[in-house]
């Protein structure tokens, strides 16, 4: 007989396990740097925590796919050919975006459009292999590989893309309230739109990788996203209100131009929860 309790939902063990241990490896990092450990330590640690979907996913692994092996599971990942074209547009379109946010910043401090950016070859070069390691690599398997898919045996893509948007954002709480900078009302107003931004690269990220379903395009629309807001300077609130503005615009327009592809049918009308 199948339990009524809602800790029998294997998305929901995934969600909690990926909460957990993030605020677990986040509790080390604040202790290392209490104890002055070396600087290397917290700077592992913070890069680990990014991978908390990912240590999840592999723990809860035996029971969300038992029979299965792990090693045919991640060749499936990236097994689907992706088309030059996908890249190209992904590409240009967080690069519009990065445009449009410089052009706004620099209208609104009244400052030249070329004095906004953060150019530098540390920022070019190691700046994109901190972005690369932090975030993309270690979350995409967990959010999109395993709950976007798992949700899309009931929902519609866009409402799944929704719900892992969301709680995508509110995984971050602790790195808004240690490394925001922002207290009271500006905290909420960041944390607010910096969950819009998110939910809109969720939408974003499934318009691409519902095609092909390759991580290879979330983890890059998830690594461009990191990387490019490093080249840009800006008041941290102004500059996160103009990136969610403007991401929430490209999902929009293609939410509109691809409804189909947003609000097809579930893969399948109802998933048999484990146990």
């Amino acid at each position: 007989m199948k339990s009524d309790s809602v800790f029998k939902n294997p998305l929901l063990k995934f969600f909690i396990l990926t909460f957990v241990i993030f605020l677990v490896l986040f509790g080390m990092t604040g202790a290392s740097l209490a104890l002055n450990a070396p600087a290397a330590v917290p700077t592992i640690l913070q890069i680990v925590c990014a991978w908390s979907p990912t240590f999840a996913f592999l723990i809860l692994f035996p029971k969300l796919f038992p029979g299965q092996s792990l090693k045919t599971f991640l060749k499936q990942q990236f097994a689907p050919k992706v088309a030059a074209s996908q890249v190209l547009g992904i590409i240009g379109l967080q690069l519009l975006v990065l445009v449009c946010v410089a052009a706004a910043i620099a209208l609104s401090q009244r400052v030249s459009f070329l004095s906004v950016w953060n150019i530098t070859p540390s920022v070019i070069f190691l700046g994109f292999l901190n972005a690369l390691i932090r975030g993309p690599l270690g979350e995409e398997l967990g959010w999109r590989g395993y709950a976007q898919n798992h949700l899309q045996k009931r929902y519609s893509p866009l409402v799944s893309s929704l719900i892992v948007g969301v709680v995508w954002g509110f995984w971050h709480t602790p790195l808004w309230i240690v490394t925001s900078g922002y207290a009271g009302i500006e905290l909420l107003e960041y944390a607010g739109l910096f969950v819009v931004g998110l939910i809109a690269i969720s939408v974003i990220m499934t318009f691409f990788y519902g095609k092909t379903k390759n991580l290879i395009l979330p983890i890059l629309i998830h690594l461009l996203l990191n990387y490019l807001g490093s080249l840009v300077n800006g008041d941290g609130l102004q500059t996160m209100l103009y990136t969610s503005l403007f991401y929430v615009i490209v999902a929009v327009i293609l939410v509109l131009a691809a409804p189909k592809r947003f609000l097809q049918q579930p893969e399948a009308a109802a998933v048999a929860e484990a146990d």
